[in-house]
């Protein structure tokens, strides 16, 4: 429990971050309960992804957990680069370049692969950065769309179309 008493120490000072507090520490308690599980990435051989929705590199026998970063829609990524140089490579013998690979993506294939590519990927609980499995499930667009209105989304979307859409005068 160094975890929790780290939490404890960090944000209890900061009004503002008790919510976060509280998400930490029901995110390890949902962590606790499910045992996290690592699988090769397919087709990157030095990439292990868990059920969680973390990545680490073993390049060089050492296992480093590999930083998310956010797109401009809210979705965390990976950046995956791979043995042969398959993607390309940068101009002045600057390296590989890399495959993006979003968080989601990366952890439902992995672990619940599925044939079917007119699927998306849904998150249960509407949050972008939970991408523990149990928490993703393959659905329709159609699905998908409606599970968004259901939990409130996308209540404000009719005004922000149409203020985008209006012309100046």
């Amino acid at each position: 429990f160094i975890y929790l008493d780290l939490c404890i120490y960090r944000y209890s000072c900061l009004t503002e971050n008790i919510i976060l507090h509280y998400y930490k520490l029901k995110e390890y308690k949902i962590m606790e309960k499910l045992k996290e599980k690592w699988e090769q990435v397919e087709g990157f051989e030095r990439y292990l992804v868990s059920n969680t929705g973390r990545v680490i590199s073993t390049l060089r026998n050492r296992t480093r957990e590999l930083k998310p970063q956010q797109d401009a829609i809210g979705y965390l990524h990976y950046r995956l680069y791979s043995e042969d140089k398959r993607f390309g490579s940068y101009s002045g013998n600057r390296g590989p370049k890399p495959k993006l690979f979003k968080a989601h993506k990366l952890t439902l294939q992995t672990f619940s692969p599925t044939l079917d590519t007119k699927l998306q990927i849904n998150h249960v609980d509407g949050n972008k950065h939970n991408n523990i499995i149990t928490n993703l499930e393959w659905c329709t667009a159609q699905q998908n769309i409606q599970h968004s209105w259901d939990l409130g989304l996308r209540k404000d979307t009719h005004e922000k179309i149409a203020e985008q859409n209006r012309k100046p005068i």
